[in-house]
């Protein structure tokens, strides 16, 4: 419909403009001079390039809204699990297949002269999915119903990797898929050492939307300290965790900066606790603060 807006808009700006110019000649017998037909051009041009930037920003405006969006349930994410077949006993070392739960805060919002203003406020609780093949597993953390992030964990001879993450969902409107590289040491870092410090990069592999604007996410440089070992509360069992933290910065059409710590079972690898907070600036700003707890070391199956 969008390609009817330019006709359209010069059709209503003719029309309006010749009434202008024939309430001002009055009802006058007269043909119209040449000062009145250059009125003519000059109003219909106005009219028309007006009724032609204000629909634009409308259907702009409507077409990059932001949509609402449902809290995920355990009950499909319980449904989606089984289909995968992948419920045999889990190998040591690495946590258990089933539909986990995480307790969340927080909010994500954005603002914008253009694209307007939305916040995005986390449930409660939101399930995840994890689903586990010999000493590496997938972790799906279901942020709404069809938004979804998928960390990539394995087990190695030097310690805990992570090794990718995907991100799917729908941005202002349009599907999105992306797919990290998340770093090339172990998530204590290449020594291991408690307040040991080193850099990273996450690198974009791939990327596609909908969205007519293609925008590439840019790569995340980080900053990385292994804080050392901490104890949590895990649905009432104290749990031996490793505390990382990371600093990371990027540049893009939106830049900014983010402050994230992690702690991961010692015994497992499994992420216990996340606590994120980032802030952008450029085309729109966008602020995010949230955090997720791990509800119980027994997930649903």
């Amino acid at each position: 419909m969008s390609f009817y807006l330019i006709p359209f808009s010069l059709l209503v700006g003719t029309l309006l403009g010749g009434l202008a110019v024939h309430a001002w000649r009055g009802r006058s017998a007269e043909g119209p001079t040449r000062w009145q037909k250059l009125r003519l051009v000059v109003i219909t041009s106005l009219i028309t390039t007006l009724l032609l930037a204000a629909t634009g920003y409308s259907w702009f405006r409507y077409r990059f809204r932001a949509r609402p969006v449902s809290p995920a349930t355990t009950e499909d994410a319980l449904k989606d699990f089984r289909k995968t077949g992948k419920r045999a006993a889990t190998e040591p070392g690495i946590p258990a297949a089933g539909v986990y739960t995480y307790k969340t805060k927080g909010f994500m919002k954005s603002k914008s002269s253009i694209l307007g203003d939305s916040e995005q406020i986390m449930p409660p609780t939101i399930p995840a999915v994890l689903v586990s093949k010999d000493n590496c597993w997938e972790l799906g953390l279901r942020m709404f119903k069809g938004q979804e992030r998928t960390e990539r964990y394995c087990r190695t001879p030097q310690g805990l990797r992570h090794l990718g993450r995907t991100e799917s969902g729908e941005l202002m409107g349009f599907e999105t898929f992306t797919r990290f590289s998340t770093g090339s040491f172990p998530v204590t870092g290449p020594t291991g050492k408690p307040g040991s410090t080193w850099k990273d990069v996450w690198k974009t592999l791939e990327h596609s939307t909908e969205s007519p604007i293609k925008v590439t996410p840019p790569d995340l440089n980080l900053d990385i300290t292994y804080v050392g070992e901490e104890s949590l509360d895990i649905g009432g069992k104290k749990v031996k965790a490793h505390h990382v933290r990371h600093i990371g910065t990027w540049q893009s059409v939106v830049s900014g900066r983010l402050v994230r710590d992690l702690w991961y079972a010692v015994d497992t690898g499994m992420m216990l606790k996340l606590l994120l907070k980032s802030k952008g600036q450029g085309l729109v700003t966008v602020l995010i603060d949230r955090s997720f707890v791990l509800a119980s070391l027994i997930p649903q199956k």
